[in-house]
This record gives C-alpha cells, structure tokens and sequence, in this order.
C-alpha cells in the first residue's frame, strides 16, 4: 500500500524511545525478539540506552554463550550455584539433562530448562 508507514517492530520501538526521550529526558534500553524472554534479556543486556535486536531463528546463538545471571529467577545465590556445578553460560544449562539438572537445583529445574 502507497503512502503507509510500515510499523516494524523496530520502527515502533524506535518512535517509543524518541518520545520517551523528548518527554521525559530520559533514555530507555529495548529488546526486540520473537520472545518475551528473548526481548527481555536483550534489553537488559546493554544498559544504559541500549537498542538490542535479536532476529527469529537466531535466539539459541544470541543466549547460548550468555552468563546464567541472565535466565528470569537466576540470583546471586543460584548463579553461584550453578556455576560451581559447571553451568556457567546458558548453553551449558541448556544441554544438561532434566533430571541432572534437578539434582543441582531442585524444584525449580523444569522453568530453568524451559
């Protein structure tokens, strides 16, 4: 269509941090992905003002080599955790079986796996 601004999601998140700036007077980190989690961690990952794109299908490169802090739930206590158990990055956890992967953290294995 002739005339229609394409409203990408990099073209919405763009037009967001603009008025947020020019509102507010303060800047904002964005994550674009195919997932909540994804996005989630995408704009964290870079702050201060960071503007993160992650293209579907690519989600496994850009996690797999990322520190376990990153995961939703993963605190100090259980970050250390892990990585004494030899789980340092988020592909490592991802390639660890559920069941030994429950031994090392209990109940909450199936949402850390997912």
């Amino acid at each position: 269509m002739r005339g229609q601004r394409q409203h990408t999601p990099r073209a919405v998140a763009e037009t967001i941090r603009r008025a947020i700036r020019q509102s507010l007077k303060i800047t904002v980190s964005e994550g674009i992905a195919a997932s909540k989690l994804v996005s989630q961690i995408a704009s964290k990952l870079r702050k201060p003002a960071c503007f993160l794109e992650v293209d579907a299908g690519r989600e496994r490169e850009f996690l797999d080599p990322l520190a376990n802090k990153w995961l939703p739930g993963v605190g100090p206590k259980l970050s250390e955790t892990l990585t004494s158990a030899g789980l340092a990055i988020i592909q490592q956890i991802a390639a660890t079986p559920p069941d030994l992967l429950a031994l090392i953290v209990g109940s909450y294995a199936p949402q850390l796996r997912a």
